[in-house]
């Protein structure tokens, strides 16, 4: 019934805050159960809460151990944002390569590796690669495009950034200030 109710509560949308006090309560009550600490890791980096998100997600793959492969794949996505937003961008990069090496297709690692690469203006090709496939597969993600742009940026491609930015920008009703 809990791992329902938070489930739902993701998919629905609802605060992060509301939606941790559930995680909360869920690894208090089942702390054997790997995928209550990865909603509970995830939730808290929803709110930038990032200690704490690392800490939940490190006990979802120690309580894992490597059982349930989806698990491990899902909380090395979440983990390297964790690791990234705490400044401990070597493991971040790890564990994204871990999710590629068993998924390479995995879009929401390839576009955040991609873009953290390109912030750190490292590895600046393979960021391209990996953001380039993102935007063949999905032409009007603007997500993606974004990245791709900020890629092509840094590489100093900075034609092509700006029709990427402008296909982002087409591609959004509302383009953020960031956009």
């Amino acid at each position: 019934v809990m791992q329902g109710v938070i489930t739902t509560m993701f998919e629905l949308g609802k605060d992060f805050s509301e939606i941790e006090t559930f995680t909360s309560t869920a690894v208090d009550e089942f702390p054997d159960r790997a995928e209550f600490w990865f909603f509970d890791g995830t939730a808290k980096l929803a709110q930038k809460k990032g200690p704490e998100s690392v800490a939940s997600l490190e006990k979802a793959l120690e309580v894992n151990a490597n059982k349930n492969q989806q698990i491990t794949l899902l909380v090395n996505g979440q983990i390297g944002d964790a690791y990234h937003l705490v400044g401990r961008k070597e493991d971040a990069f790890k564990s994204y390569d871990a999710v590629l090496q068993v998924n390479p297709t995995d879009e929401h690692v390839l576009n955040n590796y991609a873009y953290y690469l390109s912030l750190a203006k490292e590895n600046l090709e393979k960021a391209k690669t990996m953001s380039e496939g993102l935007v063949k597969r999905f032409p009007k993600n603007s997500t993606y495009l974004d990245t791709h742009a900020w890629v092509l940026f840094q590489l100093k491609d900075y034609s092509n950034a700006k029709v990427y930015m402008e296909r982002a920008l087409e591609n959004e009703e509302n383009p953020s200030g960031v956009m």
